[in-house]
């Protein structure tokens, strides 16, 4: 059985090695270090709650404000466990040879995609 972590991590590496992500010239960012301050015994929980599903607190706040940086808002987190189980199926489906997933070469295709 396929765990979340393992999906994300294939997802994760299938990004990297995108022809799109190969194609894009990237740069080198300087760093800034973002300090908040947040009651210990709600971070303790969080960072527990996301070591359960694999995900750091750190990389969790970097995406979301990647994300606002990036699509002027955070990350969707309106999402049904149906949908979610839906969406790991289809990984696992293709993984096998089931079903194949569709690709896209550029960010307007993918947008047409996702608005049929």
């Amino acid at each position: 059985m396929t765990n979340f972590k393992q999906v994300s991590n294939y997802l994760h590496s299938s990004m990297l090695n995108s022809d799109y992500l190969r194609r894009r010239p990237f740069t080198m960012a300087t760093k800034d270090k973002l300090q908040i301050e947040i009651d210990s015994e709600v971070r303790k929980r969080a960072e527990n709650n996301l070591q359960m599903n694999g995900i750091s607190l750190t990389h969790l706040l970097q995406t979301i404000i990647t994300s606002i940086a990036n699509n002027r808002a955070a990350p969707s987190t309106t999402i049904t466990e149906a949908d979610l189980l839906a969406s790991i199926d289809e990984v696992i489906n293709s993984l096998n040879g089931k079903e194949e997933l569709s690709a896209y070469t550029s960010l307007d295709a993918l947008n047409k995609g996702l608005s049929n």
